[in-house]
Order: C-alpha cells, then structure tokens, then sequence
C-alpha cells in the first residue's frame, strides 16, 4: 500500500471529519517480472478514498493463479467509541488477468471476535471459476478487469431477475420486462487500474 495524490474530500463525506479535508489517495502496488500494476482502492462508494489513521494489510492466501489478501483502514471513530475501529476490504487478485476484485468490506465488529484469518479458507477452485463461501457467490474472469457472477454448481453466468420500480411493479421496455443483475447478489467491483510502472534495469 502507497499513498497517492492528495484528494479533497468534501464536508460531511466522513462523520467524523466535520469539515473539509485533504488526504491521499491508497494504491495498492503489485510488482510482476519487470512491471508494477497499480490499483486505486477508494471507500464504499467508490468516490474518496478512506480516511485511515493507521492502515494495516496482509496476504490471507497465495496460489499459482490468484491471491487473496486484505486491506484494514484505523479509523478514529472515538466520538461513538473509546477506541479505533478497523474496516477491512478483503481483495482477491488474479495473476491470469492482473485484475483485483473487491470481494467484501465490513468493520471489524463483523468479524466477532474472530482473526481476519478465517478467510484464508473460503475461496474454492472449479474449473475455470471461483466460488467465495463467505459471502455465498461465485464469480468467473473473462478478461482484465471483466468479471461476471455464476451459478455455483455449473459456472454459467447467474441468470437476470426482473426489475422493478419503488412500487414493485415490472419494469417494463418496448412490452417487454426488463432484465437486471440480482441486485440483491454480489455485486463485483473491480478496482480502478493506474497506469503502469516499468522497472529500470
């Protein structure tokens, strides 16, 4: 993890940083052969970055084709808390597509009392996909950062559910329903890519 260019992040993005603030940017660096990819990691929205005052990060597990790793961002929340709490982004990058997926982000109180560790075991190979059994969903890489939801047992993309309005009717195009990504599924985020670092000899 690196810092980046300084961002201003407007009043009120945070709850605990009442005013307006600069801070930098997170880039997470992976080096391969004589190249480093560069990959921006921004908050839930996908706007800012996280405001940390410590950042912490680790490799949870490392295969020949992927790697599962995770960043924690320290944030000092002590105006509802004493002490400071940790929001982890757990990351799964492939080397076949040098591309990182997001897979899950929640504080450390979601981890009840457990070690960041109990996700060195939830990912699963088959065949060409993946299956993460922490948050239930499998997902499949078709290309830099391309990545599509499957179906667990055969790793066909997950069929399209109808979308609806506020009132829960079918929304409907041309008379015919419009067909959406499960919203409420895994929804895959793919982490923005920097330009390139070449590595003088």
């Amino acid at each position: 993890m690196f810092d980046g260019k300084y961002v201003k992040i407007p009043a009120g993005t945070y709850v605990n940083i009442p005013g307006e603030t600069l801070f930098p940017e997170s880039i997470i660096r992976i080096k391969r052969g004589g190249k480093i990819s560069q990959f921006l990691l921004l908050n839930s929205n996908c706007t800012y970055p996280s405001v940390c005052v410590n950042r912490r990060y680790g490799i949870l597990f490392d295969a020949h084709d992927y790697m599962v790793f995770y960043t924690g961002c320290a944030r000092d929340d002590r105006l509802a808390s004493k002490k400071l709490s940790v929001f982890y982004n757990i990351l799964f990058y492939s080397k076949t597509f040098d591309t990182i997926l997001r897979l899950d982000e929640f504080p450390d109180s979601a981890l009840q009392g457990e070690s960041i560790n109990v996700f060195k075991t939830s990912i699963e190979t088959v065949k060409d996909y993946y299956i993460d059994y922490s948050i239930e969903s499998a997902f499949k890489f078709t290309g830099p950062d391309q990545v599509i939801v499957v179906d667990e047992k055969t790793g066909k993309p997950q069929e399209k559910v109808q979308e609806t309005d506020d009132n829960g009717n079918p929304v409907m195009k041309n008379g015919e329903p419009v067909m959406i990504d499960d919203p409420d599924g895994f929804q895959p985020v793919i982490l923005k890519r920097l330009p390139e670092v070449t590595i003088a000899n």
